[in-house]
């Protein structure tokens, strides 16, 4: 099978000429398998992202409660302010385990096949 480019080069502008020029020497099975593995590295950042965003607004919720909840006791409760950061921690670990999971999904079996036959 002819060396497939790197999906992650796809992401790269200095590299994307010689990306396109290695897809215009592919077969058609071979382009296929690209874009499937483009699209799981496209979707990994997606989900990368949508996780800094969700982390960013959860910060934002989390202070705004601290503060609130920092103002209104009596006592010390300045841990109160530990939990935003602790949530934006375990939104950004899960979103990144997932991420990880979507982009490095493995191709189907068949196209994988027909991408070496091609090559033969």
């Amino acid at each position: 099978m002819a060396e497939l480019p790197n999906a992650e080069d796809a992401f790269d502008v200095a590299k994307q000429d010689a990306v396109v020029e290695a897809m215009k020497n592919m077969s058609p099975e071979q382009r296929d398998l690209f874009l499937f593995l483009m699209k799981a590295k496209y979707q990994k950042r997606k989900l990368q992202l949508t996780g800094y965003l969700v982390g960013l607004l959860l910060w934002l919720a989390g202070m705004i409660f601290a503060l609130v909840i920092f103002g209104t006791s009596s006592g010390f409760v300045g841990w109160v302010f530990l939990l935003p950061f602790a949530a934006v921690g375990l939104t950004l670990w899960i979103f990144g385990k997932w991420a990880e999971r979507v982009g490095n999904k493995a191709p189907p079996p068949d196209l994988v096949a027909a991408a070496k036959g091609k090559q033969k």
